[in-house]
């Protein structure tokens, strides 16, 4: 065989070897090609955002989650990863030139994990990153040098990891840029912002309950000296007064101070709600056009005052005077928040409040319609830490002496024992808004007849007053003498229940204490009735008609009289109570 015979054999097999090269090389090219098919149809059925970066922090790479975002991968490629993330969070994401150059000079903590930070710190992975992105519909906001809206804005949890070549030593990898996943924890923050807020709110019910129960109990006591002091005062005008001018108008102080610290008390007994609520039909507006009339004649000509009664219903259940009081501490507290001037408005709308709604709250409140009474001011507000104390009684902003910090103290209390509900909205330099909901009337009520107490009634009969203070037996004794009655006093429940037993055929009606040590007033009316199932019994307590006085009422106490009393209110009870005998 020749020496050219033998090349159409090596031709042929360079032509096989490169028909299977060829070959082979299509069917890596398709299994490439099935690969990155594979991988992004994986990715595109992922919610979270994956993404690469190139060394400047220019993407390079984005799943189509990214309209997620408001963004079309396309729009975004080649741009700065800054381009997407909030102006206030840039410094979170880098510190390197690029991002100084991109923002000017970054500063921060030292310590916070950085997406960009590999090729400096030879981190591989950052983990947990918190930051927040820039939504397409924010991007316009930030340009001009704003703050996107909070619909604008996505909270993400972001994972990096650095790419490096594999080619090279470890010492000699270069650092090719960063590849990471975004997930959004929008509404995990959300919810957590919300929980965080229920709690807070929460922590300050119980707060409030807890101080309505100590103010009540403050303002029982406080019930039970006043008692005696202006029934001592009342007797010292009424018997030596008229011969002495001096010693009248001495008495005539005691009894206007102690008014005014009964006002005082009654205003605790409101915020602790155990006050009485008499819950007649009432007319919202009317009662704010009353107190808008006081108002115009008291405060300040550069106060402008404006209504907006929008509700097409403005019926509630309700006392008019408490609610009257309570729309005018608002007010008053407003006035004295605009010492500048400013504008006072007053407004009301219906409002329906649904299960699911109320369910969100850490209050109370029966699904239905409402009225909501709206009283905004345009003064100095208030910031967090005074608005979580504002309807704790005695807490006050004005200097000492211009206020008792009980007034929006007793609003609160007013609006809770008519079954409502009280917030205050209020920013430092933009003022306050006291949002009020009260529940409509279904129907009217008619009011309970009152009692002239300035009308003493003299009688005659034989009474037991049992109470534990023996200021309050001395002065009742007093009192009751001088009406004409016979008195028997006792300090003590039990003692009381023992005397009863030798003399009860000599008495016509007991006076007894709700509270008392060791023997209650419920427990002496109990022994007092297994000796004479018939004796009548009048509750006296420091408490307003509450929920444990109705109780004791319905129980076997006829009547009800509430400390401190003058000798004209217990001449009246006894008589009554006497004449149903």
């Amino acid at each position: 065989m020749s020496a050219d015979s033998g090349r159409p054999i090596r031709s042929r097999q360079s032509e096989a070897q490169l028909k299977k090269a060829v070959a082979d090389l299509e069917k890596t090219v398709r299994s490439l090609l099935d690969s990155e098919e594979r991988y992004r149809t994986l990715l595109a059925l992922v919610p979270d955002i994956v993404y690469s970066v190139d060394p400047r922090g220019n993407f390079t790479f984005l799943s189509r989650s990214i309209h997620s975002l408001g963004y079309e991968p396309a729009e975004l490629m080649g741009k700065h990863f800054s381009a997407i993330v909030h102006p206030n969070d840039i410094e979170l994401c880098a510190r390197d030139e690029v991002l100084e150059r991109y923002r000017g000079m970054i500063t921060g903590d030292e310590n916070a994990p950085k997406l960009f930070d590999e090729r400096r710190t030879g981190k591989r992975m950052t983990r947990g990153l918190k930051v927040r992105l820039v939504r397409a519909s924010g991007r316009e906001a930030v340009s001009r040098g704003g703050a996107p809206d909070a619909g604008a804005v996505m909270y993400a949890d972001v994972t990096a990891t650095g790419r490096y070549s594999t080619d090279v030593s470890e010492r000699d990898k270069e650092f090719l840029g960063t590849v990471g996943v975004i997930r959004d924890i929008t509404a995990q923050r959300n919810a957590e912002q919300e929980r965080a807020r229920l709690e807070e709110e929460l922590r300050q019910a119980q707060k409030m309950e807890a101080v309505g129960r100590l103010a009540g109990g403050i303002a029982h006591d406080f019930n039970n000296m006043l008692g005696a002091i202006s029934g001592y005062a009342e007797m010292i005008k009424k018997k030596f007064g008229i011969d002495n001018p001096k010693l009248d108008k001495y008495a005539d102080t005691i009894l206007s101070a102690a008014r005014r610290v009964a006002d005082l008390t009654s205003k605790l007994l409101v915020f602790a709600r155990v006050s009485k609520v008499e819950m007649i039909e009432t007319d919202l507006h009317k009662v704010v056009d009353d107190v808008v009339m006081l108002l115009a004649r008291t405060v300040e000509k550069n106060i402008a005052i404006r209504q907006r009664l929008d509700a097409s219903a403005s019926l509630v259940l309700g006392d008019r005077s408490q609610l009257q009081s309570a729309i005018l501490n608002i007010a008053l507290n407003a006035r004295d928040a605009m010492p500048e001037g400013g504008e006072l408005l007053f407004g009301t709308d219906i409002v329906t409040l649904d299960a699911k709604y109320i369910e969100q709250q850490t209050y109370y409140l029966k699904p239905g319609s409402y009225l909501l009474l709206t009283i905004d001011d345009t003064g100095v507000g208030m910031d967090e830490s005074t608005r979580a104390r504002i309807f704790e009684p005695f807490f006050t902003t004005k200097e000492t002496g211009k206020g008792t910090g009980m007034g929006l103290a007793s609003a609160y209390g007013t609006v809770k024992s008519h079954n409502g509900y009280i917030n205050i909205y209020s920013e430092v330099g933009h003022g306050t808004s006291v949002k009020v909901y009260l529940p409509l009337s279904p129907d009217a009520v008619p009011p309970a007849e009152g009692i002239q107490e300035d009308q003493p009634v003299a009688g005659s009969g034989h009474i037991m007053v049992i109470d534990d203070e023996e200021y309050m037996l001395n002065v009742s004794q007093e009192m009751l003498s001088d009406l004409g009655y016979r008195v028997t006093t006792c300090r003590s429940g039990a003692r009381a229940i023992k005397l009863f037993e030798t003399m009860h055929e000599q008495i016509d009606l007991v006076i007894v204490d709700m509270i008392m040590p060791e023997c209650t007033g419920r427990e002496c009316l109990k022994g007092l009735r297994g000796i004479d199932p018939g004796v009548r019994a009048v509750l006296a307590t420091g408490y307003s008609m509450n929920t444990e006085v109705k109780e004791l009422l319905g129980e076997g106490f006829v009547e009800f009289i509430q400390k401190p009393f003058t000798g004209g209110k217990l001449s009246q009870v006894v008589a009554k109570a006497l004449r149903g005998r």
